[in-house]
């Protein structure tokens, strides 16, 4: 229901008339459009393009559609690269087993080590 309720405030925002029934209509489009561009490395394009088409299948232009795209694109890439970062950071105060055993000696190492 979040997907729906972004795809309504997106377009809102845009200034089309688009009713809460309509945005779910566009967010499952939306998802047979990810299915398709599958083949395609990154879904890149197909899924700007079939945004496009379905824009213009609801009467909102083709531009709406396109930046309703690359919103989410970029709430996507956004939220990956938060992911990215805590992953760099979580990694880097992880102490290795036998570091901190050196350390202090009342740690002992695992026997894979």
């Amino acid at each position: 229901m979040l997907a729906v309720l972004e795809v309504y405030i997106i377009l809102r925002f845009m200034g089309a008339k688009v009713a809460i029934g309509g945005a779910f209509i566009v967010e499952a489009l939306t998802k047979v459009i990810n299915l398709v561009g599958a083949l395609n490395p990154g879904n890149f394009g197909t899924y700007e393009g079939g945004s496009m088409l379905i824009a213009k299948i609801f009467g909102v232009t083709g531009t709406a559609g396109l930046t309703l795209a690359l919103c989410r694109r970029a709430r996507t890439v956004f939220w990956a690269g938060v992911g990215g970062i805590g992953m760099i950071v979580m990694k880097k105060t992880q102490v290795p087993r036998t570091r901190a055993a050196k350390l202090d000696p009342a740690v002992e190492p695992s026997h894979g080590e």
